[in-house]
């Protein structure tokens, strides 16, 4: 919401033009904001207006107005009028219409209860460097453990956010969220059930990524691409992120497996769950086959004849 926000409250400033005649009449018209207290007499200047520019002058206050008439012509002003009713909506805007639209069309009756809190352990820690950038995170609960690792070029980023350029290591919070974007589609294939809602508890080593996600919203750009991609995902699987801050040193294993480093797990080849850039920035339904024989977990088998009843 924060792009409507600002164009509602940004005023773009309209062109005005005066005579050099009147310009001693203007100046006596501002305060020292640089705001017009009243319309000067012969002139349809706007009243309480905010001067924004004379010519190519930025203005931030009278002491920036010159005493004089720039030119012996028409003078040129921009001005901020507070009671325009239309706004102009940039394409930053227009998105986030077109995004809200979308989650309001798939929106789905909710609890007031408070979701329970998944119990496990979890946490998830991303690299970035000049040309790469890599994603690895792991969950454990009572009776499952799964991980992911996974190393991504320069180009292969681009493919999916081309606003994304030069060096990727500036963007490394946009890949912290990512990462955390994908322990939590890792939660969910443990759970197996796109009608259980729940709060996934997890860790992250970087504060922005742990500030936005716990309020999926930042007016930094492009972390709030990220973390758009991420309000939609766990809008349509009901997962709500609740991350806590864990020092870099004691994330040890998410650090290894942001790297490839997956030695110390090669135990667990079974647990692992593959990622893809396409899969993260789908933020979609996540749908799975499975044969026929497939044994399920017994509490699942409860539930669905549960549910049936």
């Amino acid at each position: 919401m924060a792009p409507l926000y600002k164009d509602l409250h940004s005023c773009k400033g309209t062109l005005h033009s005066i005579s050099p005649n009147m310009w001693g009449t203007f100046l006596d018209c501002l305060d020292n904001n640089a705001k017009l207290t009243r319309t000067p007499a012969g002139s349809w200047l706007p009243r309480n207006a905010q001067l924004l520019e004379v010519g190519s002058l930025k203005i931030a206050s009278k002491a920036d107005v010159p005493l004089v008439p720039p030119s012996h012509k028409h003078q040129w002003l921009r001005l901020a009028d507070p009671h325009r009713s239309e706004v102009h909506l940039r394409h930053e805007s227009k998105f986030v219409l077109a995004w809200l639209q979308h989650c309001f069309a798939h929106e789905q009756p909710r609890s007031l209860r408070t979701a329970p809190r998944m119990h496990c352990y979890s946490a998830a820690d991303a690299f970035a460097d000049t040309h790469r950038m890599g994603i690895g995170g792991w969950i454990s609960t009572a009776d499952a453990f799964l991980w992911f690792s996974a190393i991504f070029s320069a180009e292969e980023v681009r493919k999916q956010w081309p606003q994304l350029q030069g060096s990727l290591q500036p963007y490394i919070g946009c890949f912290e969220s990512l990462a955390q974007l994908a322990l939590a589609q890792c939660s969910w294939q443990l759970l197996r059930s796109k009608q259980i809602r729940f709060v996934l508890p997890t860790a992250s080593d970087n504060t922005s990524a742990e500030s936005g996600l716990n309020k999926l919203f930042s007016t930094a750009e492009p972390l709030g691409t990220f973390l758009r991609l991420a309000a939609t995902w766990a809008h349509l699987h009901r997962v709500q992120f609740e991350v806590e801050h864990l020092a870099g040193e004691k994330n040890v294993w998410a650090d290894k497996l942001s790297r490839g480093s997956t030695a110390f797990l090669q135990h667990r080849t079974a647990d692992k769950v593959e990622v893809t850039l396409a899969q993260l920035a789908s933020a979609s339904h996540c749908v799975t086959l499975h044969d026929h024989a497939l044994s399920w977990p017994q509490r699942l088998l409860d539930a669905q004849h549960a549910m049936l009843k």
